[in-house]
């Protein structure tokens, strides 16, 4: 998502190989594990030594998608021009370590053990290319797929001439994608609410309108050199706004559920999809309505601490009736029947807001309702 973090993550790269100690035995070399026996079942073949590859950049990678849009499908010249390298270099490197291997072996290898696909080549490529490739092992190839030294030139001359209003278009939307990724990962906690999962719908299809991002279904549509240019151009004004406001709804509602299931457990199943769609909730179940007493009567005590710091277990223990007692009332049972209380919520503060979030308790003798209430203030 950020390209500038790409360059930077090759630079380190380009740094390490030159700087290591063994880089500098073997700059480019990655072992061999193991081996495998061909489909024939007449050779076992070994897992050859390779080349470290190529690493490509997102602005690398879209230029040889521009280079290669204009030649045919499975023909030479894309071939070669996509991967022609990194194929002769493994061709290499396989039939130097598998002396009596054949080209179906070499294909097995790359499928089965390195998991890519040779569907794209044509057959008469891969063959010719099997026949004019000279056996040799990858710490004896002298051209590099990875040069330490072009690669670093190439991230340098990029960090060095980039413009700061495309920095701070990839870093928004880095920032963007990271906060999207941990809200979800706080909505999976809180049981992944139908309210927060329309709330997230919400976010990710005004950020795609605000940068024109295609779906995956019509990205094959979508011209290279377009998109190209659509990385360098910042969204409007108005549509940043309609992100920011669509991800604090978001933000505020996920860390709210993310509260409401830490505090209830499990009972609060059945109250936190209306708590956070209609901002209140009847509760109608009898475990409901003791979790929620627990959580008054654990809130008042930590308030209070009139009798020295007491656990939780100590306070449930302490309302048990023992032989011969009077049964202790709960905190929703004493006197008077209809009452409220008022539990105030994580206080989140900025430089011009304060706001803060209120959860009420409405108690009645055959009835019980939860509200939630968000009040903002200037000051």
């Amino acid at each position: 998502m950020c390209l500038a973090q790409q360059k930077m993550e090759l630079l380190e790269r380009s740094i390490r190989a030159k700087t290591s100690s063994a880089a500098l035995s073997a700059p480019s070399a990655r072992a061999a594990q193991g081996s495998f026996v061909s489909r024939n079942g007449r050779r076992n073949c070994v897992v050859p030594s390779l080349l470290c590859p190529a690493l490509l950049t997102e602005d690398l990678r879209l230029q040889r998608q521009m280079a290669a849009a204009g030649l045919a499908e499975q023909s030479a010249e894309r071939a070669e021009l996509s991967l022609g390298k990194e194929m002769q270099a493994d061709v290499a490197a396989f039939k130097a370590e598998n002396m009596e291997a054949d080209l179906e072996d070499f294909l097995q290898w790359r499928e089965e053990i390195e998991g890519l696909s040779n569907g794209g080549f044509p057959r008469a490529w891969l063959e010719k290319l099997w026949e004019q490739t000279d056996p040799k092992l990858a710490s004896e190839q002298q051209k590099r797929l990875f040069d330490p030294f072009r690669d670093a030139e190439m991230a340098l001359h990029y960090l060095e001439s980039i413009e700061g209003p495309q920095l701070l278009l990839q870093l928004f939307r880095v920032l963007l994608r990271n906060t999207l990724e941990e809200l979800s990962d706080e909505m999976a906690e809180a049981g992944n609410p139908t309210y927060l999962r329309v709330l997230r719908d919400r976010v990710v299809s005004t950020s795609l309108q605000a940068f024109r991002w295609k779906s995956k279904e019509d990205q094959e549509e979508v011209d290279v050199q377009a998109t190209l240019e659509e990385l360098t151009e910042f969204p409007e004004e108005e549509d940043l706004q309609s992100i920011l406001a669509a991800m604090e709804v978001l933000e505020s509602s996920t860390r709210l559920a993310f509260s409401i299931r830490a505090k209830l457990g499990d009972h609060a199943d059945g109250l936190l999809e209306d708590l956070l769609s209609e901002g209140e909730a009847d509760v109608t179940q009898p475990d409901q309505r003791m979790a929620i007493e627990n959580l008054f009567e654990q809130s008042r005590w930590l308030e209070s601490q009139l009798d020295g710091p007491r656990s939780r277990a100590q306070l449930a223990r302490a309302r048990v009736q023992r032989p011969g007692q009077e049964r202790l009332l709960g905190i929703f049972e004493s006197l008077p029947l209809a009452k409220e209380f008022v539990l105030q919520l994580q206080p989140c503060e900025t430089s011009n807001t304060h706001r803060m979030r209120r959860m009420y308790a409405e108690v009645r003798e055959n009835h019980m309702r939860l509200a939630l209430v968000r009040e903002l203030s200037f000051s």
